[in-house]
């Protein structure tokens, strides 16, 4: 017994489901038109990253991180970013807890990073920032 799939029901079948993981994602998103915080992710995943001194400490770090890293050479840490490397120094705990806290902080959509040979950076993501900002004043 052979099962046979038409092109057209593939595209339909995943047409259905982009649209449904769309109207699944807004239905969870309970904010005003004027805040849009990172479609597709509920505002208490971004207040539990920022639950946690060490990852609040790490957003302020890279808000100026000038101030408080050394840079790698060649690297322009306001454009680029920040080593894990040197999160975990600063953070004085293991590289397992700094990339694990970056992580956090990344998949809540408040840092961006960039790989450059074996080194991953970490920046912050200015335009979330913004947005949190925005949903504490029109919605709390």
């Amino acid at each position: 017994m052979s099962l046979c799939i038409s092109e057209d029901h593939v595209l339909n079948t995943l047409e259905s489901r982009i649209l449904f993981d769309f109207f699944y994602c807004i239905k969870k998103l309970d904010i005003s038109i004027n805040c849009d915080i990172i479609m597709c992710m509920e505002p208490i995943e971004i207040f539990k990253a920022l639950s946690n001194e060490s990852r609040l400490q790490i957003l302020h770090w890279l808000k100026d991180p000038e101030i408080h890293f050394t840079p790698h050479e060649g690297i322009d840490m306001r454009n680029i970013g920040v080593c894990v490397c040197q999160v975990t120094e600063k953070l004085k705990m293991t590289q397992s807890t700094a990339s694990q806290y970056l992580s956090i902080l990344q998949r809540a959509g408040l840092l961006k990073t960039e790989r450059i040979g074996k080194y991953t950076y970490y920046k912050r993501n200015e335009e979330t920032i913004r947005e949190i900002g925005l949903f504490f004043n029109n919605e709390i």
